[in-house]
């Protein structure tokens, strides 16, 4: 059975902003083979690592390994 699952993401503030177009694609940024999420909102992208469990905030520490990757 799958359920659904709230992503926090950034709060928009403003006129119209509940216009404010926002993308998610799936992708395994980690490569574990697990597709993770990535919104993309106002040139703003939050990757979503995906657990096995849960969607979850991409840390510091990981968005570092990832950018040092060749």
């Amino acid at each position: 059975m799958q359920r659904a699952h709230i992503l926090v993401g950034p709060y928009l503030f403003g006129a119209r902003e509940d216009l404010t177009p926002v993308r998610l694609r799936a992708d395994d940024i980690n490569q574990d083979g697990r597709a993770d999420g990535v919104v993309n909102i106002k040139n703003e992208e939050l990757v979503y690592i995906n657990d096995g469990q849960t969607l979850r905030l991409i840390t510091d520490q990981e968005r570092q390994q990832l950018l040092a990757q060749p």
